[in-house]
């Protein structure tokens, strides 16, 4: 008689399985790293979930040294139909800053925009490649600052169907082992990089799914949630669904967005825990 495999894997393993189905549409499926063998050595994307629309979602990982499986019962929100990932390829011309352009950008954000800040004269809007972190393309996006544009701030091109849409700054030196800052914009990212941590952005989506914040764990087991004024009540309910997948979340108040904040007192906030811009320090 065939017998039943039990397998016996901690706490956080079920949780991460259970948040990843649960970020699922009905009729959805969803590929990537084992939360149980991580992938083995090369990382493999070996592990695929898919939630069917009784609200059962099934889980497999294909490793032969893993065989991770099983099922997850889901609660089916009524209405709830798959959502199609969409990628948007960038078509428009790009030009470098002039040297109006780069005195404006120093001035407001003390930041040098160098060769990667463009210009797109047919939205008027400053242009931002987004990048993965081990520094793929992924995308760009293209944000009004002085609302010359019309329509939204930030538009997105996102041209990589498999990936999150979040953007990666790695300022940190070798044997730096401080916590990522998760921001909103790509500029702030940026900046905190400049102050010499690594960042990711969420390109004004505020949307930290599942898929995005298992790449973050991927990295580190530590983060600063660091969203722009107004986003408290946000930030708090993402440290409350993802805290036991971290071994520390650390939620800023910010008075300013960081692409405002001097980098100094960016290494002060980071490196004290509390500056005078973080409003809960």
């Amino acid at each position: 008689m065939m017998t039943k495999t039990v397998y016996k894997v901690p706490e956080r393993v079920q949780r991460e399985v259970e948040l990843w189905a649960d970020g699922l549409a009905s009729g959805e499926s969803s590929r990537g790293v084992c939360p149980k063998c991580l992938g083995g050595s090369s990382g493999e994307k070996s592990f695929l979930c898919s939630r069917s629309t009784s609200g059962i979602a099934h889980f497999i990982c294909f490793r032969a040294s893993c065989g991770y499986r099983g099922t997850v019962d889901l609660v089916l929100g009524p209405g709830s139909t798959p959502v199609p990932k969409k990628t948007h390829r960038m078509m428009r011309g790009l030009e470098t800053l002039d040297k109006h352009q780069v005195k404006w950008y120093r001035e407001k954000f003390d930041i040098n925009p160098g060769t990667e800040v463009y210009w797109c004269p047919s939205v008027s809007r400053y242009a931002y490649r987004v990048y993965g972190p081990t520094g793929g393309h992924r995308g760009w996006i293209l944000r009004d600052f002085n609302g010359y544009g019309q329509g939204a701030k930030s538009l997105a091109y996102k041209e990589k169907e498999d990936e999150p849409f979040i953007g990666w700054f790695d300022g940190s030196k070798p044997g730096d082992f401080h916590p990522v800052i998760v921001v909103e914009d790509i500029v702030s990212a940026r900046k905190v990089s400049d102050a010499g941590f690594k960042s990711v952005s969420l390109n004004g989506a505020n949307a930290l799914g599942f898929e995005e914040i298992y790449e973050i764990r991927a990295e580190t087991p530590s983060i600063i949630i660091a969203l722009d004024r107004g986003m408290l009540p946000l930030s708090i309910r993402y440290r409350s669904k993802y805290e036991i997948l971290f071994d520390d979340i650390v939620i800023w108040q910010l008075d300013k967005d960081l692409k405002y904040v001097d980098r100094t007192r960016i290494r002060e906030g980071v490196i004290n825990g509390r500056a005078d811009f973080i409003s809960n320090s």
